[in-house]
């Protein structure tokens, strides 16, 4: 997804890709900090677009936000709460984002306008992470089809036009 920042910037968004603390051992209080000190001061007109795990921190952040804050959008790609096909280091890795319960009638409170988006041949994702996001988000759903876990996303347009809808 690292055509996004750019395409967005063309099109004069100021956008904020930040490299997360320990990629290898993911530590969901130091990644919701991380976003939250890059954040500083919420605007209504923020919109937030994650990528995997990128996702789970935004939902993190999200739901540890006082109930008066609100952003515009968010936008997840290859968002998930269950994973499958983890080799023993992912599963170690991952297991407290997957164990420690993600409040989503919290995270909907931040926002109105959710969007998920899958690929229906997600090696890690199971396509059945849809119905979460759209029962308890609301989000509206696209499924793209042989899109892998995004991993050599070489068309990107899709992700800019939900961003700018």
């Amino acid at each position: 997804l690292s055509d996004l920042k750019l395409k967005l910037q063309e099109r004069g968004f100021v956008v904020y890709s930040p490299a997360m603390p320990d990629t290898h051992n993911p530590d969901i209080g130091k990644w919701v900090a991380h976003l939250d000190n890059l954040v500083n001061k919420l605007e209504t007109t923020d919109c937030f677009v994650g990528y995997s795990l990128g996702s789970q921190t935004i939902m993190r952040y999200l739901e540890s936000l006082p109930d008066n804050k609100k952003v515009s959008k968010v936008v997840f790609v290859a968002g998930f709460l269950k994973l499958m096909n983890l080799d023993r280091e992912e599963e170690k890795a991952l297991a407290p984002w997957l164990k420690e319960p993600v409040y989503l009638t919290k995270v909907k409170k931040h926002c109105d306008n959710f969007t998920a988006v899958f690929s229906d041949n997600d090696p890690i994702v199971p396509l059945s992470n849809k119905d979460y996001f759209a029962e308890k988000l609301n989000a509206k759903i696209i499924i793209k089809n042989n899109m892998g876990h995004f991993d050599n996303l070489k068309d990107i347009s899709f992700i800019v036009d939900e961003i700018i809808s």
